[in-house]
C-alpha cells in the first residue's frame, strides 16, 4: 500500500513538472513571437522612414549651428554679419541657396500661441500653439519647401515695413478651410504687433519625422533680428565636399564666431533614426535568442516525452499504428503547445504595438507582412524542433518497447 502511494505521488509530481514544462514553453514561444514581430515592425518602419516625405528635401543640404550674440553683436551687426555671410557663402562652387533660420528640423517645438483677428477667443486655452520659425528671405528656396499660395519673403519685408508672417497649410486649413487665408491677419500672443498673412507653405515636419500636421508660422528675419540663428546651405553634390571651404569663409567674416556645430541632411535623417535602430538591434538579438530558447525547449520536452512514452508507442504500433500516424501523433503534441503561444503572442504584440505606435513612423501595430512574416519564421522553427523527436518516435521498434517497457 504505502509503495502504491510512493508510486502515485511520484507520478503527481511527474505530471505537475511536466504541466509546468509546457506553460513554460508556451510562454517562450509567445515572448519569442513578441519579440519577432517587434523587431520586424521597427526594420520595416526604419525601412519606411527613410521614404517619408518631411515637408522639405532634406539631400543636399548641411547646417551650421553658430551664435554671434555670444560676442556682444547688436541688431546692426548682426544683420551685417548675416548678409555678408551669405554673401560670401553663394560665391562657393557647388552652393545652390543659403538662408538663416531660428529652428532645426525636428527639434522644433509648439511654443507659441496665435490670435486670429476677428475670431474671440472666449478662453484663453482656445489660443492655437504653433511652431514658430524665424527664417531668412531664401530659407524656402533652400529647403524646398513649396509655396502653395501667395509669396515668400524679400528684401523689402525688414524693420518699418508691413509687418508679414507666411503660414503653413496646417494653420490655414483650421482657420480658413476656404483657402482664403492671403491679406488675413494674426497676432503672437505676448506680441502687441498685428500681422498680415502673405503666404501658405506646405506642413512640414518639425518635431519628429512622420508627425501628424501642426501649425507653424513663419516669421521674416529681417523685420525680427537677433536671437541664435542657424545657417542653412543647398549645394549642388555632397554637402560635405563644401564644408571645408564654408567654415572658412565664416572665420573671414568673424575669426571670433564659432561654429559649434555642422550636420549634413543625412546625419541629420541619421540621428531621427538612431533610437528606432538602436531598439530594433535589441529587439533583433532578444528575438533570436527567445526563439532559440522556445526552440530547443520544444526540442527537450518531445524528446523527453517520447523517452518515457516509448512502451505506449510500441503498443500503438503492435496494434497497427503506422509510422506516420506516430509522426503525426508527436508532431501534433509539439505544434499545439506552440499554436497556444502564436495565439497568446499575437494578443500581446497587438497591445504593446499600440504603445509603440508612435516609434512606426504611421506604419500600423497590425500590419500583415510584420505579423505573418514573424508567424513563419517561429512555425518553421518550431517545426523542426518537433520533426526530430517525432522521427525518432516513428522509428521505434515495437517488440524492443514492449521488452524493454
Amino acid at each position: 500500500m504505502d509503495s502504491l502511494k510512493e508510486e502515485t505521488h511520484v507520478a503527481g509530481l511527474a505530471g505537475r513538472s511536466a504541466r509546468f514544462q509546457r506553460t513554460l514553453l508556451t510562454v517562450q514561444v509567445a515572448l519569442s513571437l513578441v519579440s519577432l514581430i517587434a523587431a520586424s515592425l521597427f526594420l520595416r518602419a526604419v525601412q519606411r522612414a527613410y521614404d517619408i516625405d518631411p515637408g522639405f528635401d532634406h539631400r543636399h543640404i548641411a547646417m551650421l549651428m553658430m551664435n554671434p550674440e555670444q560676442l556682444g553683436y547688436d541688431a546692426a551687426r548682426l544683420r551685417e554679419f548675416h548678409r555678408d555671410a551669405a554673401d560670401r557663402l553663394s560665391r562657393i562652387p557647388g552652393v545652390q541657396a543659403v538662408a538663416w533660420a531660428s529652428n532645426l528640423p525636428f527639434w522644433s517645438s509648439a511654443s507659441r500661441g496665435i490670435l486670429i483677428e476677428g475670431q474671440e477667443q472666449q478662453r484663453k486655452s482656445e489660443t492655437v500653439s504653433t511652431v514658430l520659425n524665424t527664417v531668412g528671405v531664401d530659407y524656402f528656396k533652400t529647403m524646398r519647401i513649396p509655396l502653395l499660395q501667395g509669396r515668400a519673403f524679400t528684401e523689402s519685408d525688414q524693420e518699418g515695413s508691413l509687418p508679414v508672417v507666411i503660414i503653413n497649410e496646417d494653420l490655414a486649413r483650421r482657420y480658413w478651410p476656404e483657402g482664403n487665408a492671403l491679406g488675413r491677419r494674426i497676432r503672437l500672443s505676448g506680441d502687441t504687433v498685428t500681422r498680415q498673412v502673405i503666404g501658405v507653405a506646405k506642413t512640414a515636419n518639425y518635431t519628429t519625422l512622420g508627425e501628424p500636421p501642426q501649425p507653424c508660422v513663419y516669421l521674416p528675419l529681417l523685420q525680427n533680428p537677433g536671437g541664435s540663428l542657424n545657417l542653412y546651405l543647398r549645394t549642388a553634390g555632397d554637402p560635405s565636399d563644401v564644408l571645408e571651404a564654408v567654415q572658412r569663409q565664416i572665420r573671414e567674416v568673424d575669426p571670433n564666431v564659432e561654429i559649434t556645430d555642422v550636420r549634413t541632411g543625412a546625419k541629420m535623417m541619421d540621428q531621427v533614426l538612431w533610437n528606432a535602430r538602436v531598439v530594433l538591434s535589441l529587439l533583433g538579438a532578444f528575438g533570436l535568442l527567445a526563439l532559440a530558447l522556445a526552440s530547443v525547449g520544444l526540442y527537450g520536452i518531445l524528446a523527453y516525452s517520447v523517452s518515457g512514452r516509448q512502451r505506449e508507442i510500441g503498443v500503438r504500433m503492435a496494434l497497427g499504428a503506422s509510422r506516420s500516424a506516430v509522426l503525426r501523433l508527436t508532431l501534433r503534441q509539439g505544434m499545439t503547445l506552440v499554436c497556444i503561444g502564436l495565439g497568446i503572442g499575437l494578443g500581446l504584440s497587438l497591445l504593446i504595438g499600440r504603445v509603440f505606435s508612435k516609434m512606426l513612423f504611421g506604419l500600423s501595430p497590425a500590419d500583415p507582412l510584420s505579423l505573418f512574416g514573424a508567424c513563419a519564421v517561429l512555425i518553421l522553427v518550431a517545426m523542426l524542433a518537433c520533426w526530430l523527436p517525432a522521427m525518432s518516435a516513428s522509428r521505434i521498434d515495437p517488440m524492443t518497447a514492449l521488452r524493454e517497457g
